[in-house]
């Protein structure tokens, strides 16, 4: 299991040198990608990272500062099978977790309305975040705790997580934020 931080900025003014936050664990030749703040594709890219391995995106919450890349990784892997080497993803679909599906909708609008339609030769799975497990593939095991980062209203759904993660033997606890 290897970790690669990607943005390691909180919702802050820019910073030198510094994106916003978003990791992968790289296992059994798999990427798990963890929250997607601004560039954390291109990041990726410039790393080595091979993002036609991405096999699930875990969002912990939908201020900007978490998915203000989301589109553009999505759009990156799109490149990567229809231009140059037009390379196949590793896996037919990518499984994206998160905490509002209405972002989702907004992004996925934007970019339907790319060159193309935004045509991919994978498909990209949404599914809602709720307490529990989320998957558990034989590599990696992902369970969801709400938060109380944002305002939380009885009867409504939770919008903000922490993630606990096993992988190969190792386990490590992840929150995008946390409130009181």
């Amino acid at each position: 299991m290897k970790l690669h931080f990607l943005g390691t900025c909180a919702g802050t003014e820019p910073m030198l040198d510094r994106k916003h936050t978003s990791f992968v664990i790289e296992s059994d030749g798999r990427l798990y990608w963890f929250d997607a703040g601004e560039g954390c594709s291109h990041t990726a890219h410039l790393m080595g990272l091979d993002l036609l391995s991405v096999c699930r995106v875990v969002i912990s919450h939908t201020h900007m500062d978490h998915v203000g890349g989301l589109g553009n990784l999505f759009w990156n892997i799109r490149k990567l099978t229809t231009v140059g080497e037009k390379r196949p993803t590793r896996f037919d679909e990518i499984e994206l977790y998160i905490p509002n599906l209405e972002t989702w909708d907004g992004i996925r609008t934007v970019l339907n309305n790319t060159e193309g339609g935004f045509a991919t030769q994978f498909k990209i799975v949404p599914k809602l975040v709720e307490d529990g497990v989320l998957f558990d593939d034989g590599v990696m095991r992902v369970t969801a705790f709400h938060n109380h980062h944002l305002r939380h209203n009885e009867g409504e759904p939770w919008r903000s997580f922490t993630y606990r993660i096993e992988c190969e033997g190792q386990m490590l606890v992840y929150s995008g934020d946390l409130g009181s």
